[in-house]
């Protein structure tokens, strides 16, 4: 069952990888991104000289699912490890622990990690990313993860419009390449400020669909939706409009 997957998604994976686990009834070992190779592969012993197993040391004897997530915010040369581990032919190989024991790994070893590029370093949307060693992203098999809209269309379930509204948006953001996540996250937190009750379309459009975006780009938006009888599109309308002649005012003084 051994296997290395590098997923590349859109801002978020954090549910799948304990999906997975459940599904192959394996446990999970969630690693985060990997800031020290001995933290994080090899152990280490304590200052009495013994040997304290970690949980990839778990993993790789008894089986389980290694998840590194953010790989591409990983300290590179702690990553020069993860190339020993996956060899050459993509093949897990046996690993010297600091305790002397050479351990051969787990039939059901699989070692997954996730990042938010592709490995070429930072963008415009994700700065702070690192470039991947060749070695490192040539292991691995890629599998592109892009947003559930099923599970979308759930969660704003009752809120057709607005679900609508999003799944619109969204194209339009990415077909005018305009380098903006709009998220599941994001939709967790409209759902949440519309069961409050609290919110009218204006405030909830502003906050999570206006502010932060250029004028130029929303703009851009409002003219490539196409929701007739939609209020929230109405209202991020009615905003752009707004902002547009502040915008123009402004620009004339």
């Amino acid at each position: 069952m051994q296997g290395n997957d590098n997923f590349f998604n859109h801002a978020e994976l954090h549910k799948t990888p304990f999906q997975i686990a459940e599904i192959l009834e394996l446990p999970l070992y969630n690693f985060g991104f990997v800031t020290d190779e001995h933290e994080t592969f090899k152990s280490y012993k304590d200052v009495n000289g013994n040997f304290v197993e970690n949980m990839f040391y778990h993993a790789y004897k008894n089986g389980g699912i290694c998840f590194y997530d953010e790989i591409d915010n990983s300290e590179s040369k702690a990553l020069v490890e993860l190339n020993r581990i996956i060899g050459g032919n993509g093949e897990y190989e046996a690993y010297l622990f600091p305790n002397g024991e050479l351990v051969e790994p787990h039939p059901n070893l699989i070692i997954a990690t996730a990042g938010n590029t592709y490995g070429e370093g930072a963008s415009e949307l994700y700065s702070t990313r690192e470039k991947l060693d060749f070695g490192t992203v040539d292991r691995v098999h890629v599998i592109e993860y892009y947003y559930d809209r099923n599970l979308e269309k759930k969660v704003l379930e009752k809120y057709p419009k607005m679900f609508d509204f999003c799944m619109a948006y969204r194209e339009v953001l990415e077909n005018i390449g305009y380098d903006y996540s709009f998220t599941t996250r994001k939709i967790f937190k409209i759902k949440k400020n519309l069961d409050s009750g609290c919110y009218s379309a204006h405030e909830i459009v502003s906050d999570f669909f206006i502010n932060g975006i250029r004028i130029d780009v929303l703009e851009n938006i409002k003219n490539n939706i196409k929701l007739n009888g939609n209020i929230y599109y109405e209202a991020f309308a009615s905003i752009v409009e707004s902002r547009k002649k502040v915008y123009t005012r402004r620009r004339g003084r």
